[in-house]
């Protein structure tokens, strides 16, 4: 079932502009009748209800245009209204009527409704996208165009909507994957100024989709990882589940299966989280297109049936019936089961819902090959050819190929060698095709392989270099609390001396005192106490003069110590920054790796990031990685290449973040931020 998650394209495009998108007017906005007519409008969303919206709508043209400052204001509530208007023909499954009205409001002279000159880009943009649901993609195409060449709105929010409606026309069209892969980065590049950011993982997650189908799978993978970082940021399982289902798909396109299986297996255990039954069914039909891809026929077969049982349970008939139409298809190789199998081909073939979906023309095919199998051969040849433009349309490349051989042989047998001939050249330009695919494949998936093997190797060689650092760090701190010991152990001497010296004094002074007191009583001995007492004294300045300069040098050894100590600490910041600064100034970093480098970063500069947000409470995750790779002393080529951005994403990095630094002009960031370790 390749190409299954387009099927439901469209209603997941509605889902991410309209559904993730509905904010109320910007609070500035006056509370006038306008904007109430708006909100009452806005509550049919979702409905199919045109004949309550068109007098809405009718009436909210009605209004005088300003010509003050709440113009800009007024035509963005108009060009709303016609939005929810064109909404309502989508819903209502009647874009035909809808593809009608609007190019008559766009083109005809005397319109059906009072339409500002301002609003008619809006209208053709709207008008292009109800001409591609409609099946009229060339006309609906000339109008997109119309209105792209018109002046643009002057809100990132009213851009960022008109890019997405754009990259959605241009993706049904043959040859226009750049021009949507164009508009979507445009998109892309909206709403990342917009103040509503709900829709930026949907984006990535179809501009990813297209580079895929576009070739080029590492811009592919990128837009899904940011896609997936939002959605579990945001904790919804079930965008984290179809961006997994939407992963697999791509490895398993491109040749890797092994790597496919491991999304898929992380895409059902969101989609389970997620408790919806149609977000379980299909992560299941990734694991059936993984198994049918290495010819795993029962195993393909559990997961299809599966898929389908929840489908049935979430009430999807149009889900169901293609997966019923599958399983007959996995069912009737074995021959055994011919007859069963065209009788439940025909039922499917016949049930109108099936036209919904894009599996009608390869059911179809396979019933044709039932047919000639038992020898209807006019039927079967006749419902072939009537499908085969739709095969040729969309690319179903393997069915394509197979059906080319299938009427190959029946014009052999007919002898019509002609329609043989032609058909064999246009298998063998498709097989050519095909052939250049698959190598590209391959080799792109032996590079990546080659790439995983030698990251996984650089990882454990950094791992180990990490662990050899956090021992220096710990013989460090060791050292340091030794030095501190004995800088503490030399204090305790110091004082534990004077005390002692002091006790000596002070006996010595009592000895003293006991001699003058017995003075009177012994005046024979005077002239001995007297030289005794002079002697007493000298010692006793001696022993002072001697404390004060054991004093100074122990004062004089206690900061030398500190000096020490905080040169030690000094050096091994600097070592410790310079070897994060070698092992990052090479690899652009995920996830995973920032998450490294931070931890790295704390353990040497724990209080760096703290101090900063005490200067600028708002600064982002991004500002925080620019200024710890500032004070690495990283270039901006080198910021640039770590973080997966360009330069000119760097400047504008550095710029936001001395705004919110509040740094004037003369002010040199990188000394700024390094003054703060």
């Amino acid at each position: 079932m390749n190409g299954y998650k387009f099927t439901f394209y469209l209603l997941g495009l509605f889902f991410f502009i309209c559904g993730c998108r509905k904010a109320p007017l910007p609070s500035d906005a006056p509370q006038s009748e306008l904007s109430a007519i708006y909100s009452e409008l806005r509550k049919g969303y979702g409905t199919g209800d045109t004949a309550t919206a068109l007098p809405m709508v009718r009436r909210m043209l009605a209004f005088p245009l300003p010509t003050d400052e709440t113009r800009a204001l007024h035509l963005r509530t108009l060009n709303r209204g016609l939005t929810q208007l064109m909404y309502r023909y989508a819903y209502g499954e009647r874009p035909d009527e809808g593809f009608a009205y609007f190019l008559r409001l766009a083109y005809d002279s005397h319109p059906p409704l009072p339409v500002p000159a301002e609003c008619k880009r809006q209208i053709l943009i709207l008008a292009s996208y109800l001409g591609m649901l409609n099946g009229e993609l060339p006309k609906a195409i000339e109008c997109l165009e119309q209105g792209l060449l018109l002046p643009e709105p002057p809100t990132a929010d009213e851009r960022y909507a008109d890019y997405t409606f754009a990259a959605s026309v241009y993706s049904q069209a043959q040859g226009m994957i750049d021009k949507s892969i164009g508009m979507y980065e445009k998109a892309l590049a909206e709403i990342k100024q917009s103040e509503d950011k709900s829709g930026l993982p949907w984006i990535l997650g179809n501009l990813a989709e297209l580079y895929g189908d576009n070739g080029d799978f590492e811009s592919a993978v990128q837009m899904y990882y940011e896609a997936l970082d939002l959605f579990k940021a945001n904790d919804d399982p079930q965008g984290t589940a179809d961006t997994y289902a939407s992963l697999a798909k791509l490895y398993r396109q491109w040749g890797m299966p092994e790597q496919a299986e491991r999304y898929a297996d992380n895409g059902l255990r969101y989609a389970q989280l997620s408790g919806y039954g149609y977000n379980i069914g299909f992560s299941m039909l990734e694991k059936y297109e993984i198994a049918e891809a290495r010819q795993q026929t029962d195993s393909a077969l559990f997961w299809l049936q599966r898929a389908d049982s929840c489908f049935v349970a979430s009430n999807s008939p149009v889900e169901h019936l293609s997966a019923q139409g599958f399983i007959t298809r996995l069912l009737l190789r074995d021959s055994t089961y011919l007859e069963e199998g065209t009788k439940q081909l025909e039922r499917i073939c016949a049930d109108t819902l099936i036209a919904q979906t894009l599996y009608q023309p390869i059911l179809q095919q396979l019933l044709g090959e039932c047919y000639l199998q038992q020898g209807r051969k006019k039927e079967g040849i006749r419902l072939i050819k009537e499908v085969l433009p739709q095969l040729e349309e969309n690319r179903k490349d393997v069915i394509l190929l197979e059906t080319y051989h299938t009427l190959i042989g029946h014009y052999r047998q007919e002898k019509e060698y002609e329609k043989a001939l032609a058909y064999k050249d246009k298998a063998d330009k498709l097989r050519e095709e095909l052939f250049k695919d698959e190598k590209l494949h391959q080799v792109t998936a032996s590079r990546i392989h080659y790439e995983t093997t030698q990251k996984e190797l650089e990882n454990k060689i950094l791992q180990q270099k990490v662990e050899l650092k956090q021992h220096a760090l710990v013989f460090t701190w060791v050292l340091t609390g030794l030095l501190g010991a004995l800088l503490v152990s030399g204090g305790l001497y110091v004082r534990q001396r004077h005390r002692y010296l002091r006790r000596v004094s002070n006996a010595r002074l009592s000895q003293i005192s006991g001699l003058l007191q017995s003075q009177q009583s012994l005046l024979q001995t005077q002239q001995s106490l007297l030289q005794a007492r002079q002697e007493l004294s000298r010692q006793n300045e001696s022993l002072t003069h001697e404390l004060h300069k054991t004093s100074d040098e122990l004062q004089k050894t206690s900061r030398e110590l500190g000096e020490v100590s905080s040169e030690l600490q000094t050096v091994s910041k600097r070592k410790a920054i310079a070897d994060i600064r070698r092992q990052i100034s090479t690899k652009a970093y995920n996830a995973d790796k920032e998450t490294e480098f931070r931890r790295s970063f704390t353990a040497v500069c724990p209080d760096y990031i703290p101090h900063l947000h005490r200067l600028a409470p708002e600064l982002t995750r991004t500002d925080e990685l620019i200024a710890m790779l500032v004070v690495l002393d990283l270039s901006s080529d080198e910021i640039a290449y770590t973080l997966g951005i360009s330069k000119n994403g760097v400047n504008k990095g550095r710029s936001r973040m001395r705004k919110r630094l509040g740094l004037d002009s003369e002010v040199n960031l990188e000394e700024f931020l390094k003054k703060i370790l």
